[in-house]
């Protein structure tokens, strides 16, 4: 009975931990991305992601097929997200100061848009738009 009982506590503690390491993200290679600095620059406002339009673009395809928590970890959160019928996520970073910083704006703004999958919240397609 207790060579049993000892059978299950490690199954349940084994059970348990590789649960624990598969929900951690992976790291991506992010090369000269300069996460810190993008994410400084909230809304675009202060003109620093215009600049970094190379080394997001190097980013872009690493986060190809990645959950939505790894592109918060290393984007920040999205200036904007919108969330579509057929429950498919968009989140929106403005690469140029946005109507957060100019309200009298009225071009459209360039943007780095990550489509999300409804299902498993994975991405599915980054893209550069220009919105309004």
């Amino acid at each position: 009975m207790r060579f049993m009982f000892r059978q299950l506590a490690t199954i349940a503690t084994l059970s348990i931990t590789l649960f624990c390491l598969s929900c951690s993200s992976p790291e991506i290679d992010l090369g000269k991305f300069d996460k810190k600095k993008w994410k400084s620059d909230r809304y675009g406002c202060a003109g620093l992601r215009s600049k970094m339009s190379a080394e997001v673009t190097y980013v872009t395809n690493q986060l190809a097929e990645q959950r939505e928590v790894v592109v918060r970890e290393n984007l920040g959160l999205p200036d904007r997200e919108e969330l579509d019928a057929r429950m498919k996520k968009t989140l929106y970073y403005f690469m140029e100061p946005g109507p957060k910083c100019d309200s009298s704006l009225s071009k459209p703004i360039k943007t780095l848009a990550i489509e999300l999958d409804p299902v498993g919240r994975e991405v599915k397609l980054v893209t550069f738009q220009l919105i309004r």
